[in-house]
């Protein structure tokens, strides 16, 4: 992978060979992962599956279609439809007044069951002590609102840092929602993970981790829908890291989430696998075959495993999934010594993605957030991400400053597609 931006530099020149597929995408439409053409720049978004290409906006939604489809079949596995009301139990764990008794504090579980087998999930949410709906925020995550016994110290620091979060987020008028991803599906490697969890109800389905997550992302929302305490209109969904990649997944496969902010996210979120600073963190590993491949294998489905050693043959980026949350809003937040991403990535495939947002209509819709610090949703994210949705919802810019991008015009890479 040494001197990848080089190389595809060279290469904007060649000519992709377009693989001719039926219209209507089934799992049998696509290719093998070795017989999948090699693409050395970003994927063409508007390239059908018969090689042609989208001509006009009244035909994005198909398009949508099928690069979501495809999505499944490389990358996040197939996802069941979200359940039944009547597949679902939802109880009232306990709740109390918080802030001062300014706002309402309420521990849920759902219980989803299906194919003889049940699978349950607990959620937290804060919210204004008038009623509802509200805008909500709806995060993916690996802890509750507060420290609890036994918990690990990085754990016990979420925590604290989403109580904060949640005491403003009320103080704005939004209800803030966080749910255990891992109740639905374990965060490890361990094929017997696949024995417990949403996995057993589902069988028939091969998605990874991240494909159950965000799925889960929705089935909350259902909840909070029969709550009667959110406003659809008025979605948001956020996650940090591995939580970040989960958000935006939710983003594209649920058109409920009008906000979608991946904090951190990185690769799988809208960082680019082709495009990268080969000096910046991890800007030459085959990321597939070394961490994902070693380490978090269960994140998505076997099939992208596949692409380990040949990631020109992916048929897809990180600008593909920012496009596919257009024309709705997407920010992504970050810290300057984040010892995970790959910076230049971020902003390719945030500027790359943005060009459908634009084609679309939608001029401001994609932004970058930069704050010093490492890995993690701090105080700064959480600020750039109220401001955002303060500013999308209601037209109110904050304080926080979007785009500064940390790469200038001349890192972006030329491509050999426009948008039509």
């Amino acid at each position: 992978m040494a001197g990848f931006i080089r190389i595809c530099r060279r290469s904007f020149g060649l000519v992709v060979v377009a693989v001719t597929l039926p219209l209507t995408a089934g799992a049998e439409a696509y290719p093998p992962v070795g017989e999948l053409p090699v693409q050395a720049e970003l994927p063409d978004p508007f390239a059908r599956l018969d090689g042609t290409r989208v001509r006009s906006v009244k035909d994005w939604p198909a398009q949508r279609s099928y690069l979501k489809s495809m999505l499944e079949h490389y990358f996040y596995g197939s996802r069941p439809p979200r359940p039944d009301a009547s597949e679902v139990k939802l109880e009232q764990v306990a709740e109390k007044d918080v802030f001062a008794g300014k706002a309402r504090e309420e521990h849920y579980q759902l219980t989803i069951s299906r194919n003889g087998r049940q699978a349950t999930c607990r959620f937290w949410l804060v919210r204004p002590k008038r009623p509802g709906p509200y805008p909500a925020i709806v995060k993916n995550c690996r802890a509750s609102f507060h420290k609890e016994e036994g918990q690990n110290k990085d754990l016990a620091l979420v925590a604290e840092r989403d109580w904060a979060a949640a005491q403003e987020a009320v103080r704005r008028g939004y209800l803030l929602c966080k749910f255990l991803r891992t109740d639905l599906a374990e965060d490890t490697p361990d094929p017997t993970a696949r024995r417990r969890g949403v996995y057993p109800l589902y069988p028939e389905h091969d998605w990874g981790a991240v494909g159950v997550w965000c799925w889960g992302q929705s089935v909350v929302v259902d909840a909070l829908a029969r709550l009667g305490y959110a406003d659809l209109d008025k979605l948001v969904a956020t996650g940090h890291s591995r939580g970040g990649q989960t958000a935006m997944a939710a983003g594209i496969f649920d058109e409920r989430f009008d906000v979608v902010v991946a904090c951190t996210g990185g690769f799988g979120s809208c960082g680019t696998l082709r495009v990268r600073d080969p000096k910046g963190v991890r800007g030459e590993i085959d990321y597939i075959g070394e961490i994902l491949g070693r380490h978090h294998p269960h994140w998505f489905c076997k099939r992208y495993l596949e692409f380990a050693g040949r990631q020109n043959r992916i048929p897809f980026d990180g600008h593909t999934l920012v496009a596919l949350i257009a024309p709705r809003s997407v920010l992504n937040t970050n810290g300057l010594e984040d010892q995970v991403n790959n910076p230049l990535s971020m902003e390719v495939g945030l500027r790359v993605g943005e060009k459908v947002h634009r084609w679309l209509g939608k001029k401001e819709a994609v932004r970058l957030h930069w704050r010093p610090g490492k890995h993690g949703q701090r105080a700064e994210d959480w600020q750039a991400l109220l401001d955002f949705a303060d500013e999308v919802f209601f037209g109110k810019p904050g304080k926080s400053r979007y785009n500064r991008w940390r790469y200038p015009d001349r890192n972006l890479p030329k491509l050999s597609w426009e948008v039509p």
